[in-house]
């Protein structure tokens, strides 16, 4: 090795007088000193000195040398590193499986212990082993490379982005991510029907099902669910009602991004009330829609009137009785029901039956209201009489309801009474 800062210093007795040297010292005061930058391994250097002794006898000199000694050593420095890229598929389609390669590296000069590996999977794509799945590689040599196969289940539409990351020893890390882009069928129905529809009468319900999606679905069903106030009658294009769910269902199949299809069944009504209407589209991959429109079923009331005389001839002076009935033959309550009747001026009134009390109001006897007749009910009034006079007698019933006020019902009945 090199000798460095080398300082030489030489004594001798006072007696001496230093004449030269060579070279020549850097200092000479009390004693001799000379200074040499470096002296390389096997160099030497001499110093010739002449001096004058100043007395006879022994002549004691000393010489001592003093230097800086350097020792080098090379260290060699190793660097383990991570690199790491995600390549594969950046769209797929639910239902369909894309596989994602992960590439490790060590582009370092080291070796690179204990590699983990980690991917969060995001909404929309699922793995077996759940959202996070971790895979370890262990050591990883400098300049090795890995690659890693993740496969993912595209379950929902929409945008997800992948996460990975790559870890190591001595605080090695990495990450990467990439967008993956799932294409989704997208459902939609309409379900269009009347908001009225009184007893009995056919209603048609037309469901439209739609593809909104930018991908195809197969397996496309729709489902009508039937309230109980309707019975089915018909369905178009093979629509079949199932008894025990109460239900209308098709099978449309395959239906494109975009397009349309439109089917129909016709219901009767049965019952009065308000009725909710279900329909739902179904297809792959768990896609769904829903509609619904309510009906509401009302009835109508439909009341006849008969008026009869229960003995015709009728001789002067005895007494007969007229029947009057009233039914309604409609399929809702008719309310508030008045009857008034225009007995001829040939009879006295002796009493009368029925439902309701009645009274004498300017000539004409008039019952109390009824307030309900039930669909398909009926009522009754005897008007019992005594004849007073001969002839052909005319008898007028007139019956008004609050559903049917600018219409009346309107019943004569001619009766003969005769004398000797």
């Amino acid at each position: 090795m090199v000798a460095r800062d080398i300082v030489v210093e030489a004594f001798f007795p006072r007696s001496v007088k230093l004449v030269d040297a060579e070279p020549f010292p850097n200092d000479s005061k009390d004693h001799l000193v000379w200074i040499f930058e470096h002296l390389d391994p096997g160099q030497e250097k001499s110093i010739d000195i002449t001096m004058i002794p100043g007395r006879r006898g022994e002549l004691s000199t000393n010489a001592t040398v003093r230097f800086t000694g350097v020792a080098t050593s090379v260290v060699h420095v190793e660097e383990p590193q991570l690199g790491l890229s995600i390549s594969g598929p950046h769209d797929t389609m639910v239902g369909e499986t894309l596989t994602q390669i992960i590439t490790v590296s060590n582009p370092g000069t080291g070796v690179a212990h204990d590699v983990v590996v980690s991917a969060k999977v995001p909404e929309g794509l699922e793995h077996p082993r759940g959202k996070v799945v971790e895979m370890g590689i262990g050591s990883l040599g400098a300049g090795e490379t890995r690659e890693l196969r993740l496969p993912l289940a595209a379950i929902a539409g929409g945008e997800g982005v992948l996460v990975v990351e790559a870890r190591g020893g001595t605080n090695l890390s990495q990450n990467v991510q990439t967008s993956i882009k799932i294409a989704a069928p997208k459902l939609s129905i309409d379900l269009a029907g009347p908001g009225l529809r009184y007893v009995g009468r056919q209603a048609q319900y037309v469901s439209t099902v739609t593809n909104e999606g930018v991908a195809a679905t197969d397996n496309v069903r729709i489902v009508h669910l039937v309230p109980e106030g309707f019975e089915f009658i018909k369905a178009d294009k093979g629509g079949k009602f199932d008894g025990t769910t109460g239900s209308v269902s098709w099978f449309i199949g395959r239906l494109e991004a975009g397009e349309s299809v439109q089917v129909a069944c016709d219901l009767q009504s049965k019952q009065i009330g308000d009725y909710m209407h279900h329909v739902q589209a179904s297809g792959e991959s768990g896609t769904t829609a829903t509609s619904k429109v309510t009906t509401r079923v009302d009835g109508s009331s439909k009341i006849t009137m008969e008026v009869s005389d229960l003995d015709d001839p009728v001789e002067v002076g005895t007494q007969t009785a007229y029947e009057i009935r009233i039914r309604n033959d409609g399929t809702k309550a008719a309310q508030t029901l008045k009857l008034i009747c225009e007995l001829p001026a040939g009879v006295e009134l002796i009493d009368t039956t029925g439902p309701t009390s009645h009274f004498i109001e300017k000539g004409e006897l008039h019952f109390k209201s009824l307030p309900e007749l039930g669909a398909g009910a009926k009522a009754i009034y005897i008007i019992r009489v005594n004849g007073k006079q001969a002839g052909n007698l005319r008898m007028r019933a007139k019956l008004t309801t609050s559903n049917t006020q600018s219409e009346p019902v309107v019943v004569e009945e001619v009766t003969k009474f005769y004398a000797d």
